[in-house]
């Protein structure tokens, strides 16, 4: 996993700024392809799309002020960040440059473990097209 010192929007929300830990999960990448069968053919055909489609995600470990706040969290707060948005992330590098890049409305999935005491631990998937680098 890539550790490193993140602000992650999600939808145009902040989702996790430098002050949370945040570790990603490797990206996977694959060909899309369209499996055809029937309509009178002998054998199945598969057809390249021509695009890829970037799976890829991170595990947020947050910090809350109260056991309210990490309970209401893991109940209803994550929730919204959950479907189909823009995914921006910048990581802030060890020489003090920014790097940004997003992801352009890929399906997001939200998944937030029960709190340990005033900690929760979230895990974000998003699947799409390839990030692209922002100026």
């Amino acid at each position: 996993m890539v550790r490193g010192f993140y602000d992650i929007q999600i939808g145009g929300q902040e989702f996790a700024t430098v002050n949370e830990i945040v570790s990603f999960v490797p990206l996977k990448s694959s060909a899309q392809f369209m499996e055809i069968m029937g309509y009178g053919a002998t054998t199945k055909t598969i057809v390249a799309l021509g695009n890829l489609a970037v799976q890829g995600g991170f595990i947020m470990t947050k910090d809350h002020a109260t056991q309210e706040d990490a309970e209401n969290w893991h109940q209803t707060a994550a929730a919204r960040f959950t479907g189909v948005n823009n995914v921006l992330i910048t990581k802030q590098c060890s020489d003090g440059t920014t790097v940004a890049w997003e992801h352009v409305n890929p399906k997001v999935i939200v998944t937030v473990e029960e709190p340990m005491n005033f900690t929760t631990t979230t895990r974000v998937e998003f699947e799409g097209a390839p990030a692209t680098l922002q100026p």
